[in-house]
């Protein structure tokens, strides 16, 4: 009996690309921890999720799994999306239901944030995110209460910007 070939499973390995190390073939993926203070203060500071490609290249996210695990106290939302983005708002820039986070335990909630056709929202020279980190962030107004914690799993690739 001939033996069986099993392809490489596209999600557990990185490929250098180029003798200088270059962009990566193949999915890249990470995961986070937030805290319930990295929950509250994610307004003014944004949590990094993937650290900056360098010049030339863009981190090009494919898929998020947000599992909030809710504590005692519910999270109190005084309004403001938040959002997974690369380069800010003038990025890649795509919105959580803010509602999953609500919950209090024993509740948990997931969301599966899909970026299939999510575009920059402004061009630039260079654009917004080229170079930039892919963070989880608030738009506006901080949480005001609660505790619990996230768990963000991001598929992603790196890609070269020209």
């Amino acid at each position: 009996m001939p033996p069986v070939y099993q392809p490489p499973v596209p999600f557990s390995q990185n490929i250098s690309v180029g003798a200088a190390g270059g962009p990566f073939a193949g999915y890249q993926v990470t995961d986070a921890n937030l805290t319930s203070a990295q929950i509250l203060a994610l307004q003014t500071t944004p949590v990094a999720l993937v650290a900056a490609p360098g010049v030339g290249f863009t981190i090009t996210p494919h898929l998020a799994i947000v599992r909030f695990i809710a504590g005692s106290i519910a999270y109190t939302n005084a309004g403001g999306a938040m959002s997974l983005t690369v380069g800010g708002t003038n990025g890649l820039n795509q919105t959580l239901a803010s509602s999953f986070i609500t919950a209090v335990s024993p509740n948990y909630t997931n969301e599966v944030v899909n970026f299939a056709g999510v575009g920059i929202a402004a061009g630039g020279n260079p654009p917004a995110n080229e170079n930039a980190a892919l963070q989880i962030t608030k738009a506006t107004n901080q949480f005001l209460a609660g505790n619990g914690t996230a768990h963000v799993t991001m598929y992603y690739t790196i890609e070269p910007t020209k």
